[in-house]
């Protein structure tokens, strides 16, 4: 597959995610989606008056979670390609009652701003999916005036996230060409150095990378997998890549890869979240 052809197929996969999925990142997923976002403020430290741009926000996060760090003179830009998920974030920023955080539709890789716009990016599980990563992150980097930097979180190694490793490696198996877990997608960047090898090679200094070992709580195991294969995009691709007639016996292994952390309807899984930190020059 191009990579015009994978940025086609992945947009419209998350155009379809994200009319769904602002329910998954704000409800069943909600402890790990705050986690995530508390971890990239702590590391980020805005002030009153910064401008900060989103990178990959979804439905809106950790945009509007920065907005009130920065106010009331300063601004928060989120970005994602996927409509829908603009959409949504929107939407919320109206129910928030945020009223200095902007949306757009736009790509990651060819950012619409002038050079030297912003004083942060932050970002939360985006620049993984996207279709070229690296080229992302230098573009991430143009964007910054100097002294400016970007905080990221990702998903650490598959294993360590058995919520989400577990049935993605699950359902890979069931695959007729399998690829590997660390292929572009949710733990491209989960292995060892590779974070910040990325975040060197486009040019950021000082980086650094924080690991936070954590556990998250699903309230309705049920609905977090109705969720998931609804609205994350990640897992219900790798659902329909599997054959039809083996789609049943594929979800089951799937559940079972995370019965050990599911008492009755509630869960309780180990997580681990890397944040990625670098400055510009």
């Amino acid at each position: 597959m191009s990579d015009e052809d994978y940025r086609l197929k992945r947009r419209q996969e998350w155009d379809e995610a994200g009319r769904r999925y602002d329910k998954l990142a704000t409800g069943a997923l909600a402890d790990l989606s705050a986690q995530a976002a508390a971890k990239v403020l702590e590391i980020a430290r805005l002030r009153d008056g910064e401008t900060v741009l989103d990178v990959g926000t979804g439905p809106g996060s950790p945009a509007l979670e920065a907005a009130p760090l920065v106010a009331p003179d300063g601004k928060v830009t989120g970005i994602d390609f996927a409509p829908s998920m603009i959409v949504a974030a929107r939407k919320r920023a109206g129910e928030l009652g945020i009223g200095n955080a902007d949306f757009f539709e736009m790509e990651a890789e060819r950012l619409d701003f002038q050079d030297n716009t912003f004083d942060c990016a932050i970002s939360r599980y985006a620049y993984p999916h996207f279709t070229n990563a690296r080229l992302a992150l230098k573009e991430t980097l143009r964007v910054l005036r100097r002294g400016g930097r970007l905080v990221a979180a990702m998903h650490g190694a598959a294993e360590r996230n058995p919520y989400f490793g577990g049935p993605i490696a699950a359902l890979t198996r069931y695959h007729d060409v399998p690829s590997p877990i660390t292929e572009r997608g949710p733990f491209a960047f989960s292995e060892a150095g590779s974070l910040e090898a990325a975040m060197k090679s486009a040019g950021f200094a000082d980086v650094t990378i924080h690991v936070h070992n954590t556990t998250i709580v699903v309230d309705d195991f049920d609905q977090y997998w109705t969720a998931q294969k609804a609205g994350g995009a990640a897992i219900r691709r790798a659902l329909e890549k599997v054959p039809q007639t083996r789609r049943p016996e594929a979800e089951v292994a799937a559940l079972a890869s995370m019965q050990q952390y599911v008492v009755g309807n509630r869960a309780s899984f180990p997580a681990q979240i890397i944040v990625g930190a670098g400055w510009k020059h």
